[in-house]
């Protein structure tokens, strides 16, 4: 189950790659799936979508992957300051 929630992930992940960005999934249980954001030193901080319709995408791509998935929840990288 995780190993195919793993291959969508780094499929939408290769889409920030650009931005500096890459996915991790770091748990599943319970249809809910955690995905933390990981921003690399190059990363555009102003190119990140938020939070909310990171989620909503993820939940449409990761649910043809496991359909018991319900939930998405991002977790974003700490704002620089």
């Amino acid at each position: 189950m995780e190993s195919r929630l793993g291959l969508e992930l780094a499929r939408v992940s290769d889409t920030l790659a650009a931005d500096g960005y890459s996915l991790r999934l770091s748990s599943f249980s319970e249809g809910v799936a955690c995905v933390q954001v990981e921003a690399t030193s190059e990363a555009c901080i102003d190119c990140l979508m938020p939070r909310e319709m990171l989620e909503g995408i993820l939940l449409n791509e990761l649910g043809s992957a496991e359909p018991g998935l319900q939930t998405v929840r991002v977790l974003m990288p700490p704002a620089e300051a």
